[in-house]
Order: C-alpha cells, then structure tokens, then sequence
C-alpha cells in the first residue's frame, strides 16, 4: 500500500493515516516509502509516515527506540541514486534499494552464504558481495542480488570473512561509501585488539561498527541454532536487533566493541578442548577393546556430556568430514587464543597441546575437512590414524 502522506485527498489510503504509523521521520520515510510529490516544508519536514506497509523486524525497531530509528535511517541523496545504478539498480529515485530492509553480505563463505539464506528467507532484500562472484550464484538464483559496494545501497552490512586483516582491506576499498548512520555487523572471528581499534576508527567516522561472531557451526547457523555474541555501542546492537533475531538462536550483548572478538575466543577455547577430548576418549575406548558406538552412547547420557557430542560424535564416528567448519580456520583462532594469552600473561598448557593436534591434522591433509577430523591426529582413529 502506498504512503498516506502521498495517497490522493480522500482517498481509501488517505482515511488510514491516523489508524498505523511506521514511525520513521520524514527523511527516513523518503528513504523507504520513495520520494514525495512535494518538497516538505519547515512545518512538514519532521512529520511522520502513516504508512500500512508490512516490514520485517517493525517492533525491534520500536524497541531500538527513537535514537535506534534515526541512526539506521537513511537519507536518500543523488549520490545514493547514482550508486544505485552502478550496481545494477534501475529502481533509482524510488528509495526502494536503501530500504531499512535492504541489508549487506560481504563474504560468502560457510558463514556468510549461511547467514545470507536467513535473510533471503526472512523476507529482506539481500546484496551480496565476494571477492569471486561465481560463489553469489546459488545465492542470487534465490533472490539475492550483487552488490560491488554493499554500502551504497544498504545502511546495514554483515561481514564474514577470514581474519581481521581482510575485514580492513575489503573496508579500506568501500571506504567511499561509508558514510555516518551506516552499521556494520562483523560475524569474523578477529584478534580482539586490532577489532577494538577498527571499532574506534569507524566511530571516528559516523560508522557503527558491532563485532559479533557466531558461536556454531555454518549448518547451525543455517537452522538458526547460533549463539551471536555482539560488542559495540548498545544503540546500533538495539537497532540491529530484528537481524540478530533471524540469525540466531540467542543474541548475547557482551559489552564495548571488541568484548564480542575477546568472548568468542574465550568461547572457542572450551569448545576445541571439548571437541578434542572427545575424539581422545573415543580413541581410548577403542584401544580398551570396547566399541566406540557404545562408548559414545555411555558418554552422552552420563555427566562427561556435552553438546559436542550431538554434533560431533557421530561425524567422528562415521569419518564423516563433510565441511561445517573447517579445522585450519579452527587453528587459525586457537594461535588467536594463543597470542591474546601470551599479551596477558596467562599460560594455557591444555591449549597448547590442543594447537599441536590440530596442525598434526591439518599436515595430514584434513585442514579442509570439518574440524571433527582432529580425531585423525589420534593413533587408532576410525578409517585410519596418523602413524
């Protein structure tokens, strides 16, 4: 349905004005009801929409409050309208592609494409961006479209990419586009140091910036089973709540920009011992002469459980390694656990014992496997083990 304030007098539309409201002010309505048939003047220029149209994440919105509404707005402009066109836009003067619901992927990796598909299925409109378009396909082919800079036609961008150095690099080439308002959600696992210090460059700038990697693995985020874990300004974590909603199962706000990047590592570190002790102990029972399936079962219904077990075990198990979660990006955070430990002086024995198993895996050829082959860093493993 069209905007009220643009319906004609006495029209059905406009007899609706005052039952539903967006609540967006009217720079932010232009950006997402399309341009008004009038320039507003001072007495019109701060009213409101009334507008019936559905939009996801409203009442996230509503909860962000006031300040949530004007940060995420967008004021449309001829520069926006011109980036509209360079990526393949032709809905330019409409104010359709810097909807509120018009929201960035950068990298689609396991994480990325499976963060993507939330969306796509969420009902927002999804602008892709890789350093290879060919990965886009699948995602397009769904409704996704490419964008070659996300920031010019979406106020809110999820990265996911491999490390903090690439999340600069890929931010360095779009620094243009950025702009004040703007809110990027940063999925990476990054060094929590060098992610604080980005945080204070974009804020230096207008730019929110929210580090909240995702504890799961790409096919828990798939079913929408991740755990997010965000730092940052608690205004932009409000006004990105409906995104966090779609994306995971439970969205935990850990504090100032870089509390996510420091908590995920905390969170990685069990998760790895948990992981490895759980192919250590099925190794164990086999070596014992018992049948690991049994021993799996025992474990699971028994005060050494964990939920690893339910993800893990039978994957072990089968030597099944079809990738969730690749064991050398597990590596790459364990030397990331490994280094923030060494800058605050704390020892951690167990994960540095955990490191040398996954590198003994990973020179075995399984890096590109799904980290439940560290198993085969075990003497005895099933389908065969390191010498």
């Amino acid at each position: 349905m069209e905007c009220a304030w643009r319906s004609p007098a006495g029209s059905a539309s406009s007899t609706r004005r005052t039952r539903r409201s967006c609540g967006w002010i009217w720079p932010a309505c232009r950006a997402r009801c399309g341009p008004w048939p009038w320039t507003p003047g001072p007495s019109t220029a701060r009213s409101r929409c009334r507008t019936s149209r559905p939009n996801p994440g409203r009442s996230s919105r509503r909860r962000a409050g006031r300040t949530g509404r004007w940060r995420s707005a967008i004021r449309m402009s001829r520069e926006d309208d011109d980036a509209m066109a360079e990526n393949g836009d032709n809905r330019q003067g409409t104010g359709a592609a810097m909807d509120a619901r018009n929201v960035g992927v950068i990298g689609l990796g396991l994480m990325g494409t499976a963060l993507a598909e939330r969306l796509i299925e969420a009902g927002y409109t999804v602008w892709v961006q890789n350093r290879t378009r060919e990965k886009a396909r699948p995602l397009e082919a769904r409704g996704a479209r490419w964008a070659d800079t996300p920031p010019a036609v979406c106020d809110r961008i999820v990265i996911s990419l491999y490390t903090t150095d690439t999340v600069e690099e890929v931010l360095d080439r779009m620094a243009g586009a950025l702009r004040p308002g703007h809110i990027l959600i940063d999925t990476t696992t990054g060094e929590p140091e060098q992610t604080a210090r980005l945080g204070a460059r974009l804020a230096a700038r207008g730019v929110e910036y929210l580090d909240a990697p995702l504890s799961g693995s790409s096919e828990q985020t798939r079913r929408g089973e991740a755990i997010a874990i965000v730092g940052g300004s608690r205004e932009a974590f409000d006004a990105c709540g409906d995104l966090f909603e779609r994306c995971a199962a439970k969205t935990i706000y850990a504090g100032p920009c870089g509390s996510g990047a420091k908590m995920k590592l905390v969170s990685n570190l069990v998760l790895g011992l948990n992981r490895a002790a759980l192919a250590e102990g099925l190794v164990f029972a086999r070596a014992l002469g018992l049948d690991m399936e049994a021993a799996l079962h025992v474990l699971m219904n028994t005060m050494a459980y964990s939920r690893i077990m339910d993800t893990k075990g039978r994957k072990m198990l089968d030597g099944d390694f079809r990738t969730q979660a690749r064991l050398s990006q597990h590596l790459k955070d364990i030397r990331l656990i490994l280094a923030a430990a060494a800058g605050a002086g704390q020892a951690l024995p167990l994960t540095e014992v955990h490191r040398r198993l996954l590198e003994a895996a990973e020179a075995a050829g399984f890096g590109d496997a799904d980290n439940s082959a560290i198993i085969r860093a075990f003497t005895g493993a099933p389908g065969g083990g390191l010498p």
